[in-house]
């Protein structure tokens, strides 16, 4: 487990991000210990606090970038890798769907698209979509982005 110092450095920055300002984390820091300090809270605590100022919006937003650049030619990567998530999978079935593909299908286009059959970062799930996208629109499928719900990328 991290020390409490470790976690000031995004405590902080969280609270910038979200305009929290410091009389008002004080309070939240009294609320869960007890006490004013930021000093004395325990690692179990300063994490606590870290989440309940809410998630990063610069996390967000590089989650949004990964989805629309990774993975694209034109575009220099940046050393940061995006991973794919469950909800990327989602979309990649649903968009299989549209072509009448099963998920064994859809696993044996990523196999033969990225030589592994469940895409990791985004640049392969991006590789994986896009290709997708493109043949459904060549045949006249649509892209099936409007069923399960899934969003059109």
């Amino acid at each position: 487990m991290r020390n409490t110092a470790s976690y000031f450095p995004a405590i902080f920055a969280r609270a910038r991000e979200r305009g929290v300002d410091e009389e008002t984390l004080r309070d939240r820091v009294e609320a869960i210990s007890g006490q004013r300090s930021l000093r004395k809270l325990k690692p179990g605590q300063a994490k606590e606090l870290l989440e309940a100022l809410g998630p990063s919006k610069v996390q967000a937003k590089r989650r949004r970038l990964a989805q629309g650049n990774d993975g694209r030619r034109d575009v220099k990567p940046d050393g940061y890798v995006e991973l794919a998530g469950p909800g990327d999978w989602r979309l990649l079935l649903a968009v299989g769907e549209a072509r009448g593909w099963d998920e064994g299908a859809v696993r044996r286009w990523c196999e033969r698209q990225i030589k592994r059959p469940e895409p990791r970062t985004m640049a392969e799930h991006n590789k994986c979509l896009w290709g997708l996208k493109a043949m459904n629109r060549r045949d006249g499928l649509g892209e099936g982005n409007e069923r399960n719900g899934a969003i059109a990328r």
